[in-house]
């Protein structure tokens, strides 16, 4: 029991002081990173739906995806995978691992409140006090998102209506 908490601990001042934020330029992704490579570990992470190519980077055992619009990050994407193709297996990121991921941005003065699931089925995602940034564990992967980035993409993702042929 007590590996386990000094992993957890571990891990959670390992991300505070390397875990790029949403809202940092570049300059600062590549100083808590490094330069950023085009994938992780022979990975090739596709772009958002607007079209945004993340820049990829590895810290411990995770694939970080950082969405970066402008020159600010308005995204970010934890992932962690079996082996190191993009083929190989997405293992799903504990609940510690996730909680000391959120934990992370507290330092920013970043408070989480559970988002509402309908049914009282544990959340799955969680917003912050302020209300601009949501995160989000779905589909083994954590994403940490300004709300309206999130809300942009939906809105990218929605099919659009045919158009009507002429004289109708």
């Amino acid at each position: 029991m007590r590996r386990v908490w000094a992993a957890i601990v571990y891990l959670a001042l390992a991300l505070s002081a390397a875990q790029a934020r949403v809202g940092e330029t570049e300059e600062q992704v590549a100083r808590r990173y490094g330069a950023p490579s085009d994938s992780g570990y022979g990975r090739t992470v596709a772009a958002d739906p607007r079209g945004n190519a993340p820049l990829v980077d590895n810290f411990h055992d995770f694939t970080i995806a950082v969405i970066d619009r402008e020159g600010v990050s308005v995204a970010e994407n934890f992932m962690k995978f079996e082996g190191q193709q993009i083929s190989d297996l997405r293992l799903p990121i504990t609940a510690e691992e996730m909680d000391a991921i959120l934990a992370s941005y507290s330092e920013l003065g970043v408070k989480w409140k559970p988002g509402v699931t309908p049914g009282g089925l544990p959340s799955k995602w969680w917003k912050s006090s302020d209300g601009r940034l949501k995160a989000i564990n779905s589909a083994n992967q954590l994403q940490i998102a300004t709300v309206r980035y999130l809300e942009q993409k939906a809105a990218a993702m929605k099919p659009t209506a045919p158009a009507k042929p002429n004289g109708s």
